[in-house]
């Protein structure tokens, strides 16, 4: 038996109870929260203020510039006609107790064409890497190398997916508009979370997913094109926290959280009143169905010193069935066609989706790679090296977890 359930029962029994005990007091905090960018709303001389602050804070938590005024926004009319394409990516991982070092990803597209000539295309096409160059990323001039394992693999994946999706729109030869989506973050979060040296960085990015944004950009020029990517329940506070720094919270006139707050724990800063609290949950109060935010863009340090022109804004749209977060270029961001494009297109795949864009639930059911299939690749595999003389035996560990001894 791999899990003891009655053992675990009193203590999923204890975290309700906790997580029942501090919700009088996350109501309070949400509260403020909603108060906080409602002044913002109603009193638009505090923007410029805020917009100061937040460029000169040293803050220990992510902020967002605001380039709008605090509000909602409906959607414009959707076009009778035009194309959604989706991309996702799912892989099997390096293991070392495999015979062969290598991983495959399997890149799964949607495209869809709505209005007078109706018409999709799914598919999915997989990608092993076996090679010395697909596994290792080397430094010029030294002999630094990193692995392309775990997080980065993650990453890697992130580039294939948006290649087909660039790829995808360069082949369309209609002129109706055209909605590109990727399901996450347009952020490379991972480059942020872990210390990986520049060549890493250069290579996902400089040599790989801005390539993609550029692409991208360029087929904007002579097409009726948006890219955007879809957050499904966001746990971001990037809005949130920008209240912190509002008059009647942030006491000090540069917020420089390692010097005022040194010494003050969590819970008692000034700014605490609005702690814990998720963007979601403010636009989940203040945005109708089919209303979206603000547009806010990323203080990010991955983007802010690693993306150049391709900067990430994003806002909180209400789908109805949740508080999504759409990111976008700055390039789009800043172009009031193509945001508008993006809201009424991803609410529109929405509805067709029950609550989740469809063409990215149908590239998912595209790509995905269940275990069953991870298996059989694996005995695949073993079973060419076998017949080309070329096996190297599988580690005990992996040959024992294939059989059942008791």
């Amino acid at each position: 038996m791999s899990l003891d359930l009655a053992k675990t029962v009193p203590q999923i029994n204890d975290s309700v109870s906790y997580f029942k005990s501090r919700s009088a007091q996350a109501s309070h905090r949400l509260k403020t929260a909603i108060h906080q960018i409602s002044m913002l709303k109603s009193d638009k001389t505090q923007i410029p203020v805020l917009q100061k602050k937040i460029q000169n804070s040293k803050a220990v938590f992510t902020l967002a510039d605001l380039t709008d005024t605090p509000g909602k926004i409906n959607p414009a009319a959707t076009a009778n006609s035009y194309i959604a394409i989706g991309t996702d990516g799912s892989q099997i991982e390096v293991d070392r107790h495999r015979p062969m070092h290598c991983y495959l990803i399997n890149i799964g597209g949607v495209h869809i064409q709505y209005g007078d000539a109706p018409s999709a295309r799914l598919w999915s096409t997989p990608h092993m890497f076996s090679k010395d160059e697909d596994l290792t990323i080397k430094a010029d001039g030294d002999a630094s190398a990193q692995s392309i394992e775990e997080e980065l693999l993650g990453i890697k994946r992130d580039v294939m997916e948006l290649e087909a999706l660039v790829n995808t729109a360069k082949s369309i030869t209609s002129d109706i508009p055209i909605l590109g989506l990727v399901d996450g973050s347009l952020i490379r979060w991972p480059l942020v979370s872990k210390s990986y040296p520049d060549f890493v960085k250069r290579h996902f990015l400089d040599d790989g997913y801005l390539v993609w944004l550029d692409e991208a950009r360029e087929l904007m020029k002579g097409k009726r094109f948006a890219i955007a990517s879809y957050t499904s329940m966001p746990r971001y506070t990037d809005v949130v926290n920008n209240l912190r720094l509002m008059n009647g919270m942030c006491t000090f006139e540069k917020a420089d959280c390692n010097v005022n707050c040194k010494t003050t724990s969590r819970g008692n800063r000034p700014c605490d009143g609005v702690d814990g609290v998720l963007d979601r949950e403010v636009f989940e109060a203040i945005l109708d169905t089919g209303e979206r935010s603000a547009v806010y863009k990323s203080r990010a340090s991955v983007v802010r010193e690693q993306y150049g022109d391709h900067q990430i804004s994003f806002f909180y749209l209400n789908t109805g069935d949740e508080i999504a977060r759409i990111e976008v270029p700055v390039w789009i961001a800043d172009d009031e066609e193509s945001t508008s494009m993006v809201h009424s297109l991803v609410m529109d795949q929405c509805k067709k989706g029950r609550g989740y864009p469809v063409v990215l639930s149908e590239a998912h059911e595209q790509a995905v790679v269940s275990h069953a299939d991870a298996e059989r690749f694996w005995d695949l595999l073993e079973n060419a090296m076998d017949r080309a003389k070329a096996h190297r035996a599988s580690s005990a560990k992996s040959i024992s977890k294939r059989h059942n001894w008791v």
